[in-house]
């Protein structure tokens, strides 16, 4: 893991990506709890937000794979249907955590398993940054 960030600067990052972002006041209060997961995860040194392109990388505290092993995720900025498309085709109605975890793939250009194989310590980071584009 990287270098410790102080919690002051770390709210601080979020908050300048949840204003990029353009997440209102009242999202922001229901969604507290995610935004404190990343405020964590930044102040332990798993999440950087690049200021430059506002795309955070999460560097896996459990990395996954076999021949191939995936150390980090980095996160689009933004999101759209062009680029969610692809991954929602076979996706069954209902399927929620299919749903999220296909969300996720696409914000990460991460196959969907890969997805699927996290760590719930990693998971649980990757699903807060998730919530912001749903």
């Amino acid at each position: 893991m990287s270098v410790a960030i102080s919690r002051e600067v770390a709210e601080a990052e979020v908050t300048a990506w949840l204003d990029f972002k353009k997440i209102f006041k009242s999202q922001r209060e229901k969604d507290k709890d995610n935004i404190e997961i990343l405020i964590e995860a930044i102040c332990e040194g798993i999440l950087v937000l690049d200021p430059e392109t506002n795309c955070f990388t999460l560097n896996l505290m459990v990395p996954v794979g076999v021949d191939i092993i995936t150390t980090s995720l980095t996160f689009l900025a933004r999101m759209n249907d062009k680029i969610l498309k692809p991954y929602m085709i076979g996706l069954r109605a209902g399927d929620s955590i299919g749903y999220l975890n296909n969300y996720a793939a696409a914000l990460t250009g991460a196959p969907k398993p890969l997805i699927e194989s996290l760590d719930s310590s990693d998971k649980k980071i990757v699903m807060a940054i998730t919530s912001f584009f749903i």
